[in-house]
């Protein structure tokens, strides 16, 4: 059974029932209030579930969207503690809680050298620092790939052209 069916159906069987029930016109009323309430949805959509039967409402299709960002969740290209860039880094770690990537050996040294007591290195950044939170989550390494081939992809050499060697064009010299 459709939608327009079910409708028609459900206003057919409360019409049929409000004539039995109807003791007087506001009660009448009152139950056709009701009848409004619960039949509105229904009844809006009834032109599109008779001749769009099956097909999602304007403005409520699921599209397939796919979401591309040029943004990344990495905070921080170089280690502050090697100098290195994130790509050439060997075991790359990233805190739990300020989620800066640091060299593994590099920041575990530090934070032995400061007692289990150690500020992030990197500059600015008032979160403390713990072995125990900082590891290689799942996602670091994706990240640190699409980093590698986003820096690839701007870094072209090819793009870049020469002027140097220009001369300047002389208009009045025929």
């Amino acid at each position: 059974m459709n939608d327009a069916e079910r409708v028609e159906n459900l206003l057919t069987n409360v019409f049929s029932w409000l004539r039995i029930v109807s003791c007087s016109e506001r009660l009448s009323s009152l139950w056709l209030w009701l009848l409004g309430l619960l039949t509105y949805p229904l009844l809006l959509n009834l032109p599109q579930n008779v001749h769009h039967a099956g097909q999602p409402m304007p403005g409520e299709e699921q599209e397939d969207i796919i979401m591309t960002s040029t943004e990344s969740s990495i905070k921080n290209l170089k280690c502050p503690l090697t100098g290195k860039h994130i790509t050439e880094l060997t075991e790359p770690v990233r805190s739990m809680d300020c989620k800066h990537i640091y060299e593994k050996n590099a920041i575990l040294i530090y934070i032995k050298s400061h007692h289990n007591n150690a500020k992030c290195p990197e500059s600015a950044c008032p979160k403390m620092v713990h072995a125990k939170r900082v590891i290689c989550d799942p996602l670091l390494l994706v990240e640190i790939e699409e980093q590698c081939t986003l820096s690839r992809q701007t870094a072209r050499t090819d793009v870049v052209e020469d002027f140097t060697e220009m001369e300047p064009h002389d208009e009045d010299s025929t």
